[in-house]
């Protein structure tokens, strides 16, 4: 059916509630109010681009009908208009049949997936309208030029809890993160997960690890003395570090060592170190690149009381005089 062109008052607009984007800047809106304004006092049209508007799918536009329209492209013409209020000159509109709200929606996606970059939420949102209005996943690639991968991944986004949904949206998480984070089914600690791995910048390999530790830890699994040989340095504490951080470091720093042997051994955690309490403190030493895996591992380890205490033997040993050329750091803390 043919387009009509007419001119409407903002006040005559509703907004669609799916349209990807939500909000816009205060000075992009200033701009558009600025750039009708002018367009009118030169005797032209308020907008360049007419806005796209709709009386619903299926519904035939009648002139001699009193209609109520919905904004189908043109959300940021309308924001600017109506920030105008009284003074805001009528918007120059195209009035479009679409015969389903699959076609709808596909407009909505061609006005502002390609234009602007509405988010990561945004986006799932829309493939989500798009395949429950009835639109084949190949059409939905076609139309929005995602692969299959991104396209599970969106999908993936909007089944993670709020809070990690936002941190992968504001990018303080990598979209791969989802794959992951998914897997924690415990609301509150998938939340809190998110949380620490988006404080550390962690990377997808890091993110895994510090998964895979937490669902092992949760699932009651184990721990390391059933798969390793106990320890049996008789200058070992008599109960393990993980009954309380000790009050001071002992004299010696093997005694620290055969400690956080014996409190990973009793650790519940499948980490792929055999003792990360005592990777963590040499790595600690050695400044290892902020990139290696045992951040990950961190994140899992960080409530272990014997944490304190690895961070007072690295303290320790940073202050002990340089060790001569051929001795390491990890020998002198062994």
């Amino acid at each position: 059916m043919n387009d009509a062109l007419i001119f409407l008052n903002h006040s005559q607009l509703t907004r669609h509630p799916r349209n990807m984007r939500r909000a816009y800047p205060v000075g992009d809106v200033r701009r558009m109010a600025v750039s009708q304004m002018e367009r009118a006092k030169r005797g032209e049209p308020a907008c360049v681009q007419p806005l796209i508007v709709t009386v619903g799918p299926g519904v035939i536009y009648d002139p001699a009908e009193h209609c109520e329209f919905v904004i189908v492209a043109g959300h940021m013409r309308h924001a600017g208009n109506a920030s105008l209020k009284g003074s805001a000159p009528p918007l120059n509109c195209i009035v479009r049949y679409y015969a389903s709200k699959a076609e709808m929606l596909a407009d909505m996606g061609t006005e502002n997936g390609p234009r602007t970059d509405p988010g990561l939420i945004a986006w799932a949102e829309y493939l989500r309208d798009q395949i429950a209005a009835g639109v084949k996943l190949h059409q939905v690639m076609q139309r929005t030029g995602l692969t299959i991968g991104r396209v599970r991944l969106l999908e993936a986004l909007l089944e993670l809890t709020p809070p990690a949904r936002q941190l992968v949206n504001d990018g303080a998480l990598p979209l791969g993160a989802v794959e992951h984070l998914k897997r924690v089914t415990d609301t509150s600690a998938q939340s809190e997960l998110a949380r620490e791995l988006a404080g550390r910048r962690a990377t997808l390999a890091q993110t895994d690890l510090a998964v895979k530790a937490w669902l092992a830890r949760s699932s009651g699994a184990p721990g390391r003395a059933a798969r390793s040989s106990n320890c049996t340095d008789s200058s070992a504490p008599e109960t393990p570090a993980l009954a309380g951080a000790p009050k001071a470091l002992p004299a010696r720093l093997r005694h620290v060592r055969a400690a956080a042997r014996e409190a990973c051994h009793e650790c519940g955690s499948d980490a792929r170190l055999d003792e990360p309490a005592w990777e963590i403190a040499v790595a600690a030493v050695k400044q290892t690149c902020g990139t290696c895996d045992l951040k990950g591992f961190e994140v899992v380890c960080k409530s272990c009381p014997l944490a304190q205490a690895m961070r007072e033997v690295v303290a320790l040993v940073k202050s002990t005089p340089t060790p001569t050329p051929t001795t390491s750091a990890a020998e002198v803390i062994a």
